[in-house]
């Protein structure tokens, strides 16, 4: 920049009567400065583990945040140190285009390595734009061959070129160190679950065996068998283990659906390929045939008892069975006490001769016996309907527990 004296102020500069005073100073950038962190999103310790079932998917090690100052930078080379007695495979550095800590397919692939060494120095080419937060994500492509151990990486040291000063930046906050990924034994337990119960369809209340089949090299593995869905932390009827990839459970015969669920990678879950299966338990609806007795001994016959004693096979949300149910109840007690009340002995009225002399004390003895008969009918009728309102109390009464005790099955 050179120094001019603007000598009539008019704010222009004129050539002619307004020379260059002095030489004046050169402007030149600020040097920018660049940091590193452990991201947000970086993995915790985790376990990997090859399944033969499903497609391998890549594995993100490690997320790196970064941090232009005064200028962007552009990246050049990261020093890298590989933690672990055997040779990383298929190392991958990503741009994380949306700072989540995953691999997604937006995101821009900045450097590959077939096999790294425990020392490696990787040229990048990526710029890091100034004060906008950027992440690096640090992705291993692990295999059938990936030998079982101990990862982890380290980064020693990251470089740039300041886009306006042209100068070399070393970022600072080095080193940094990503957390374990822990190599173990390949599956070995796959195969799909299936759940069979029989007889199905069956009576209610039967026993039901629940047989599991379908696994191989499982032996040994627990499996729930549920009336929830595997994920929900209720529901769960009974668990057996396997031995010759196979084992059995007990069951009452309810109608529903019911669910077998095993955990074959040991990660906690039931969402993996052939760890869950959904069966359907039907019931039988033939009813068993009940011949309506009266016990002439003085007992009532259960006429309508094989009903109450089976209302399980009910639905007892119907309305319509409950009051038809207590309906023959009641007539059918009404019907006995009747006929109790038949076969009662009547008692015998005494017998008075009449004679032509007594004939006012004859017709006073028949009316007192009059009276007395009214009285009898009168108690004899009362003790009939109190009989029958506990009778009726009782019916009800069970009707409801049953109804209760379905419910809760």
């Amino acid at each position: 920049y050179d120094l001019i004296v603007d000598c009539n102020e008019n704010g222009i500069y004129e050539e002619a009567i307004e020379p260059i005073y002095s030489k004046g100073f050169i402007v030149i950038p600020k040097k920018g400065e660049g940091s590193m962190s452990s991201g947000s999103k970086s993995p915790a310790e985790f376990k990997w583990q090859f399944d033969p079932e499903q497609k391998s998917k890549p594995s993100v090690i490690f997320q790196m945040e970064l941090k232009a100052i005064d200028e962007d930078i552009q990246l050049n080379s990261i020093n890298l140190k590989l933690n672990t007695q055997q040779e990383l495979n298929n190392l991958e550095i990503y741009f994380d285009s949306n700072n989540n800590g995953l691999l997604d397919s937006n995101d821009e692939l900045l450097a590959k390595k077939e096999s790294s060494k425990k020392s490696e120095t990787i040229p990048l080419d990526f710029k890091i734009r100034q004060d906008i937060e950027e992440n690096l994500i640090f992705v291993l492509n692990n295999n059938e061959n990936t030998h079982n151990g101990d990862y982890n990486l380290e980064v020693i040291s990251l470089t740039g070129t300041g886009i306006l000063s042209d100068k070399e930046i070393k970022f600072f906050g080095n080193p940094l160190k990503s957390n374990i990924m822990k190599i173990i034994d390949k599956k070995t337990c796959i195969g799909e679950i299936s759940l069979e119960l029989i007889p199905n369809p069956t009576a209610l209340n039967q026993e039901v065996t629940a047989k599991i089949a379908g696994l191989t090299g499982c032996n040994n593995k627990k499996v729930i068998l549920k009336s929830n869905d595997c994920f929900v932390a209720t529901g769960n009827l009974d668990e057996c283990t396997l031995e010759d990839n196979t084992c059995e459970m007990k069951l009452s015969g309810i109608k529903g659906k019911y669910r077998a669920c095993i955990d074959k990678n040991d990660n906690n879950n039931y969402n993996d390929f052939g760890e869950s299966t959904l069966t359907d338990l039907a019931l039988t609806s033939e009813p068993k045939e009940q011949k309506d007795t009266v016990d002439l001994t003085g007992e009532p016959a259960k006429v309508t008892g094989g009903v109450i004693g089976n209302l399980e096979n009910l639905d007892l949300d119907s309305n319509l069975i409950i009051a038809l149910e207590i309906t023959l109840l009641l007539i059918l007690t009404f019907l006995v006490l009747i006929f109790f009340r038949i076969l009662k002995p009547k008692t015998t009225e005494p017998v008075s001769e009449e004679k032509e002399d007594d004939s006012d004390l004859f017709d006073e003895v028949k009316e007192e016996i009059k009276e007395n008969k009214k009285e009898d009918d009168k108690d004899d009728k009362d003790e009939l309907f109190d009989e029958l309102e506990e009778k009726k109390k009782e019916i009800i009464d069970k009707v409801e527990k049953d109804k209760k005790e379905s419910k809760k099955k």
